[in-house]
Order: structure tokens, then C-alpha cells, then sequence
């Protein structure tokens, strides 16, 4: 199989030329006990027969086959992995079966062949390849067998064709396959990170609708209770002045209470005027975006004694922890992501981790994409910082963190 590169940038396989092979214990028992059987029925049944030439041919097969399926994966050689199952593993299996004189069974040696080049280059290639060495163990039994050589080399040569086509088509079937279950898991990833933004999109709207209706309330209070109290206050002001005697103090005593109540309502307005960026309101806030998506389980920790922090500041935590629940959906695999805030310091940080599979399997490093070059270009806009580490296995680390009162105190 090739593999392609889609519109987001990420790329797939697809069904020409695999470029990255797994191990497959399974398989790799299977192939070796095929060559196996071929040695065993050669030395048991024809072992006065068989040659050192062909010896020679079957154990150098059997070497540069092992070499392609277990040592050449594991270094990531794809190149030299396909010259050496073109230059020797096709030519020796060629050669295990014209030098024998059981060439029936040893025709097993063409399908272990057709199968390994299916999975090193594309279809097309693989076809050619199964024709010729076919037409060559044609020619070499047609010189070899003088009694009815012609006819028996074109009988064996359908036949191991036919054998190779076969092995070749279940490679391609089962690749096939195996692009289509990626595709749908990429596909099922793709819809967790969208249902995981959308989720988040709502909570940031719930959110939103809160402080709207918080500054409704502020409006109605200001607007209302605050003119009334004013109008009060001033009324009672001008009623102590003209009375006299007891009613005098019982006046002052109401406009020193109308006064405390319009202090009251203003301090209260301008408590609903301000987002909540402290308290188990935004405690609670942050745990429902860790919520938002069933899997991976998101366990948000907010410290009881974190400060009240200013409106770009909250906001920048926010946003931060979407993102980290986003890329955990999309990018990590993994089951459980940790994520906790806390200040020390003067110092508010975010920190998250997760139990996936952490950087690419080659060990490549975590590219960054618009989501984290939006995180790291907020926190530096405050004068904070955004740092993260990824292993194979090891899953993904990230540290954000933030300065308390910056964007007031400049």
C-alpha cells in the first residue's frame, strides 16, 4: 500500500505500496514453517537426489525471506527491504524450484514469494513479478524433463500461477480490509473530536447565556432597585432637614439605612457585572468540559484556593483545557486524561496527562497544529509559557502557566 495524504494533512494508507509493515508473529510462524516443510519433504523423500546447488538455493532463501519479515520492519528499511526480497528472494525461490526434482511442492516457495513483494510494492508490480518467474520455471522445467518437458512445464506453470494469484489476491483482500477498518477508526475519531468541539462550543454558550443573564440581572438591579433607593435616600435626606425633635432622628436613621442599601446593591452589581474566574462556580465550569466526551474519561482537579483570576486570564485556562480535551479525542488514544490547576506562587498552571500512545511509533515528534499554536501564543500574550513532552508509550505531558494580576498590575 501507498500511503496518501488527506486534506487535514494526516496521512493513510492506501492500497498500492505499504510503507509500514507491523510484525505478525502469526504470520511469520506460518511462512516459516511453509519453508520448513519444503526443506523436510526434500531431505525425507528425495534426499538422494536433491543437490548442494539447490541446498545452497533453499537456505539462502530462507535467510533473505526471514531477513524481509523480521529483521528489515523492525529497523525500517523499506527500500533496502524491497531490493532484497526483488534482487535475491525472487531469483532463489526461482531457483528452489527449478533445482529440485520435486518441483510440485516446492512451488510453495512462489507463493511465500507473491505474498512478501504483496506487501512491499504495489499490485501491478507484484503481477509482473508472479508472470515472469513463472515463465522462467516454465522455461527451466521445459529444459529440464525431456519426456513430455513441454506439456508438464505449462501444466506446472498454470498451476503455480494460478497458486500465486491466489495468495496475491488474499494479501490484497485482507490489506483492503485493514485500510477500511483504519479509515473508520480515523473516521470515529474524527466524529469523538467534533462531538468533544461541539460539546465544548455548548458549555462555552452556557456559559455565555450565564453571564448575559447575570448582567441582565446587574441592568434590572442598577437600572430599578438602585433609582428607587437613590430617590429614597434623597427624599429622607430632605425630610430631616424640615422635621424636628424625634421624627428627625427616626429620619436619619432611614436615610443612613437607605444609604447602606444602595452601597449593598451597587457592591452586588458589580459582583454579577464580572465572570466568575474563582469558587466552585468556575471549578465546576472547567470539570464539565472534561466531561463533555465519553471517552476518554477526563478528570479535571481544580484547587480549592485558586485565586480569582481576571477575565483573559480565565479565559485563557478555558480554552486551554478544550484544547487539551480536543487533542486527547483526536491525536492520543488514550483511556484517561488528568488534568489539574492550581496557583503557587503568583503563578496559575495547568497541567495535563493522558495514558496514550504519546508520539508517532517511529518516534516521531508531536507536530503542532493551529490548536496548540493558539494555546502557546495566548499564554505567552499574558506572560506565560506552554511546554509538553511525548514518548512512544509514555503518552503526552503538557504544562501551561500563567502569571495572576499581569494584564491588571501593566
Amino acid at each position: 500500500m501507498t500511503t496518501g495524504t488527506g486534506a487535514d494533512g494526516v496521512a493513510r494508507p492506501t492500497l498500492d505500496v505499504m510503507q509500514e509493515r507491523h510484525l505478525e508473529p502469526l504470520g511469520i510462524a506460518t511462512a516459516g514453517m511453509a519453508w520448513l516443510s519444503i526443506g523436510v519433504v526434500e531431505l525425507i523423500g528425495l534426499s538422494d537426489r536433491a543437490s548442494n546447488w539447490w541446498w545452497l538455493a533453499y537456505l539462502g532463501y530462507g535467510a533473505a525471506y526471514l531477513w524481509c519479515v523480521v529483521v528489515a520492519p523492525k529497523g525500517h528499511w523499506p527500500r533496502r527491504e524491497r531490493a532484497i526480497a526483488l534482487g535475491v528472494v525472487t531469483p532463489l525461490g526461482v531457483a528452489v524450484v527449478a533445482l529440485s526434482s520435486s518441483s510440485g511442492f516446492t512451488s510453495i516457495s512462489l507463493v511465500m514469494t507473491a505474498i512478501l513483494l504483496a506487501n512491499l510494492v504495489s499490485v501491478r508490480v507484484v503481477v509482473g513479478i508472479v508472470l515472469v518467474q513463472t515463465l522462467a520455471v516454465v522455461a527451466l522445467l521445459w529444459t529440464t524433463f525431456s519426456d513430455g518437458g513441454m506439456a508438464y512445464a505449462v501444466s506446472t506453470g498454470v498451476a503455480f500461477f494460478a497458486f500465486q494469484l491466489f495468495a496475491l489476491l488474499m494479501v490484497v483482500s485482507v490489506r483492503a480490509t485493514e485500510a477500511a477498518r483504519n479509515e473508520a477508526d480515523r473516521a470515529r475519531g474524527e466524529a469523538e473530536a467534533a462531538n468533544a468541539a461541539l460539546r465544548a462550543a455548548q458549555t462555552q454558550l452556557a456559559t455565555t447565556s450565564r453571564t448575559q443573564e447575570r448582567l441582565r440581572i446587574a441592568r434590572d438591579l442598577h437600572d430599578v432597585v438602585g433609582h428607587q433607593l437613590t430617590a429614597l435616600s434623597v427624599n429622607l435626606q430632605v425630610a430631616s432637614r424640615t422635621a424636628t425633635g424625634p421624627a428627625k432622628d427616626d429620619l436619619e436613621v432611614c436615610r443612613a439605612v437607605a444609604s447602606d442599601l444602595l452601597r449593598d446593591v451597587r457592591e452586588v452589581v458589580s459582583q454579577l457585572r464580572e465572570t466568575p474566574s474563582a469558587g466552585p462556580e468556575f471549578a465546576e465550569e472547567l470539570r464539565t468540559i472534561g466531561h463533555s466526551v465519553p471517552s476518554p474519561v477526563v478528570d479535571v482537579d481544580v484547587a480549592d484556593d485558586l485565586p480569582p483570576l481576571g477575565a483573559a486570564e480565565a479565559d485563557v485556562v478555558r480554552r486551554c483545557i478544550q484544547e487539551i480535551v480536543t487533542n486527547a479525542v483526536r491525536h492520543s488514544g488514550a483511556t484517561s486524561v488528568w488534568i489539574a490547576v492550581e496557583e503557587l506562587d503568583g503563578v496559575v498552571s495547568v497541567t495535563a496527562r493522558d495514558d496514550g500512545q504519546g508520539s508517532g511509533g517511529d518516534g516521531a515528534d508531536v507536530v503542532m497544529g493551529h490548536g496548540l499554536t493558539g494555546m502557546v501564543e495566548r499564554f505567552e500574550a499574558l506572560g506565560g509559557s506552554v511546554a509538553w513532552t511525548a514518548r512512544p508509550g509514555q503518552g503526552f505531558t503538557l504544562q501551561a502557566s500563567v502569571p495572576v494580576g499581569r494584564v491588571a498590575a501593566t
